[in-house]
């Protein structure tokens, strides 16, 4: 950093075109990837009841998107 002056408003100066040499000489940061969120209600204990084949069903389908999510957002 350049050395303090007797002038405030030029130190103030060195002082901002130093953050700002800092900033760009920092490499760039990650890509922001837009993300969508889909909020449902809980169906109700009676309804959401299922048996084991169709729960597998499930779980697998939430698998699947977990990893299409990842290959999006850690590529």
């Amino acid at each position: 950093m350049a050395e303090p002056t007797s002038n405030p408003l030029l130190n103030l100066g060195l002082q901002a075109a130093e953050v700002l040499r800092q900033r760009l000489s920092q490499p760039p940061s990650e890509a922001v990837v837009p993300v969508e969120v889909t909020v449902e209600e809980p169906e109700s204990p009676e309804v959401a009841a299922v048996d084991g084949d169709e729960l597998q069903v499930r779980l697998g389908g939430i698998a699947s998107r977990l990893r299409q999510l990842e290959d999006v957002l850690l590529p």
